[in-house]
């Protein structure tokens, strides 16, 4: 019995590798077939979402790119157009060789320089003034109201600290204001005469805005200020930024007067050196 059993096995063993090989055989062809014939779309959509989360991640990282608006476009070509026609004779349509592209680097150069006193604005009279009048000098720039807390000290400090050091080159530079309060509600003519009876001397300009949608040129441009970000938007009456020589902002200052403090910086912005060839060449 126990050969007659082990012959038959002996006798089934090739059967069953013949079952095995052919089995392999059709997972096989049935493998090739499914990857010819799958849909590619899921594996597409996969390294779709792999390259998105690459460039996310790349986005977080860096950081987003600087906003530019069009207010700020207009107000940099405008600004730079003229003197930029002027060095390289485009507006003679001459070619620009390497002198012309010289001298356009040395006029934006410039009037980067120039800070805010290269922008505009109209004073109570309601004429167009150009800030490079005070290119040089070392100003405090500040929107004031007259019903405030603070008008009294800070018109007071203003006016005392603009005789003090105006004939070293010092000017203060005041911008009505009434979105804080309603604290400036006259008109022109009425601002300019309150600023009168306080005994302010000092330049004073059109009614602006300093926050939203319609802020001033100039008050845009000390927000987006390195020294003049730590808080953000205007936050009351009489916030004071110091400009420097070169037109840019040196401090910032609240709604209170500190007369120790602001005389001590005034007088050390005055000893910066400037050099005002480089400036409007």
């Amino acid at each position: 019995m126990g050969s007659d059993s082990a012959a038959k096995h002996r006798q089934r063993a090739p059967g069953r590798l013949q079952t095995y090989f052919r089995l392999a055989v059709v997972v096989a062809a049935v493998t090739t077939l499914w990857f010819f014939t799958r849909d590619p779309q899921p594996l597409r959509l996969s390294h779709q979402l792999e390259r998105q989360n690459a460039r996310r991640f790349k986005a977080q990282t860096v950081g987003p790119a600087p906003v530019v608006t069009a207010q700020h476009a207009a107000q940099d070509t405008a600004s730079t157009h003229d003197a930029v026609a002027l060095s390289t004779g485009e507006e003679q349509g001459e070619e620009h060789d390497g002198q012309a592209l010289t001298k356009r680097g040395e006029a934006r150069a410039g009037l980067h320089a120039r800070g805010v006193y290269r922008l505009t604005a109209k004073d109570i009279d309601g004429v167009e003034q150009s800030l490079a009048q005070y290119m040089g000098q070392v100003s405090i720039i500040v929107n004031v109201a007259s019903k405030c807390g603070y008008t009294a000290s800070n018109y007071q400090g203003l006016q005392a600290a603009y005789e003090s050091f105006k004939d070293k080159g010092f000017s203060v530079l005041a911008f009505p204001c009434n979105q804080f309060g309603g604290q400036e509600p006259g008109t022109e003519a009425e601002i300019k005469e309150f600023a009168a009876s306080k005994g302010a001397t000092f330049p004073l300009f059109s009614k602006v805005s300093v926050n939203g949608a319609e802020t001033h040129p100039v008050w845009e441009f000390l927000k987006l200020q390195p020294a003049f970000r730590d808080g953000g938007d205007i936050r009351w009456n009489f916030e004071k930024a110091l400009i420097g020589r070169n037109g840019q902002v040196v401090k910032r200052y609240g709604s209170s007067w500190d007369d120790a403090q602001m005389r001590a910086d005034i007088e050390d912005a005055l000893k910066s050196a400037y050099d005002e060839a480089d400036a409007f060449r």
